[in-house]
């Protein structure tokens, strides 16, 4: 990826945190209006493209060249059309882009990038077991993914903006690179230290 691509997504990423805490401020903060809500379900989703564009698979998690970026998304899903809309017709590099969804945790099969909405702690816990060592990004849609063994989640930060934390060590166990541009952006998550950084 050519560093004005990575600039540009750089770019994207940060627009779309600025619009949300924009659209937060200008809102109750009890009460999300539901153009809030939107602009965080939109952001979101760019964010997940962007995760998608700005983070290294090995070659052994394709089958063929020509094989499609496969994200998929478990649990109840709170992004719904906002997400159709920002991956409709995407590509990942040279590969063709496929979104999953699986309602049932049972049905959740190989992806690249794996999403979680909420799920029972259980079912929550052993997709994150089986996918400890496999090539998959694991992104929580929530605040705690990270801390309990995902690669990234999301979180609000000041004004409600929506920022990611980062797991490196559950990156380094799945054979994910992160480019630089993207960890400047994420709030830290190394295992074994009491608080991120």
């Amino acid at each position: 990826m050519t560093a004005h691509r990575r600039g540009r997504g750089v770019a994207l990423l940060l627009a779309a945190a600025v619009a949300l805490g924009a659209a937060r401020a200008a809102g109750e903060e009890d009460v999300p209006s539901r153009e809030s809500q939107r602009e965080e379900r939109r952001a979101k989703s760019h964010y997940i493209y962007n995760f998608a564009r700005l983070a290294t698979w090995p070659r052994s998690a394709f089958e063929a060249d020509t094989s499609p970026f496969v994200v998929g998304l478990v649990g109840e899903d709170p992004l719904g059309e906002e997400l159709d809309a920002v991956l409709h017709e995407r590509r990942v590099g040279e590969r063709d882009l496929v979104l999953l969804r699986f309602s049932d945790p049972r049905d959740v099969r190989p992806v690249h990038l794996l999403v979680f909405g909420k799920l029972p702690d259980g079912a929550r816990t052993n997709i994150l077991a089986a996918c400890r060592h496999e090539p998959v990004l694991t992104l929580g849609l929530e605040e705690g993914l990270a801390s309990a063994g995902g690669v990234a989640s999301f979180f609000h930060g000041e004004q409600g903006r929506i920022r990611f934390e980062v797991n490196v060590d559950a990156a380094k166990r799945s054979r994910i690179g992160l480019s630089s541009q993207l960890l400047k952006l994420a709030r830290i998550i190394e295992e074994g230290r009491e608080t991120p950084r």
